[in-house]
């Protein structure tokens, strides 16, 4: 039997590589807003997610997305009714 201990932790991070990969992302046209965009993502479903006081962080941190959800829909509308209007 092998003495290998990557099938027992299917998830090694590669910490360089993935900074690697970070950077090239960055330098990509569009790279910047995509990666905040998902580390926006991530930060969110980690606080949805965060089990404290009986659920509690995690209904404000639904109710703080549904409304950041609504003022970008209301952000894009006004964005759209300038343009209409331009």
């Amino acid at each position: 039997m092998q003495d290998d201990h990557s099938s027992a932790v299917p998830f090694i991070v590669d910490f360089e590589k993935q900074g690697e990969d970070a950077v090239a992302k960055a330098d990509a046209p569009g790279g910047p807003d995509l990666l905040q965009c998902v580390a926006y993502v991530y930060i969110q479903e980690a606080k949805k997610n965060m089990g404290r006081m009986l659920g509690i962080e995690g209904f404000f941190a639904s109710v703080a997305e549904k409304a950041h959800i609504t003022k970008q829909m209301v952000s894009m509308v006004q964005c759209g009714i300038l343009l209409f209007r331009g």
